[in-house]
C-alpha cells in the first residue's frame, strides 16, 4: 500500500509566494503593454510589486513599456527604481527595445 505525502507547509507557501509574483508580473506587463497608467501605478504601490521581475525571456516591464512607447509608464518604472540597463535573452536593454519598436 503506498501513503501518499503531503509536502512541508513551508515549502508549500513558498510556492505559492512564487505563483503570486509570477502573476502579479504578468499582470504588469500587461498593463504596460496595453499603457494602462492607472493600473501600472496601483501594481506598483502594492505590497508584493517586484519592478526588478522579468519574465521566461528575460523581458521586464521596462522591456515591455518601452515597445508600447508609453513615456509615462516608463516613468513609473523608472522613479521605482527598475533597472534601465537589464538585458533580456536577446541582448536587448529596454533603450534598444524602444528604438526597434519606432
Amino acid at each position: 500500500m503506498r501513503t501518499h505525502t503531503r509536502p512541508p507547509a513551508a515549502q508549500i507557501l513558498s510556492s505559492a509566494k512564487r505563483r503570486r509574483a509570477e502573476l502579479l508580473h504578468m499582470r504588469l506587463c500587461f498593463a504596460c503593454v496595453k499603457g494602462e497608467v492607472g493600473k501600472v501605478r496601483a501594481l506598483l504601490n502594492g505590497p508584493a510589486s517586484d519592478v526588478h521581475a522579468v519574465d521566461a525571456n528575460g523581458r521586464s516591464a521596462l522591456h515591455l513599456a518601452a515597445c508600447s512607447g508609453s513615456v509615462a509608464i516608463i516613468g513609473l518604472l523608472v522613479a521605482c527604481r527598475a533597472d534601465v540597463n537589464v538585458v533580456d535573452a536577446h541582448g536587448s536593454t529596454p533603450l534598444i527595445a524602444a528604438l526597434r519598436a519606432g
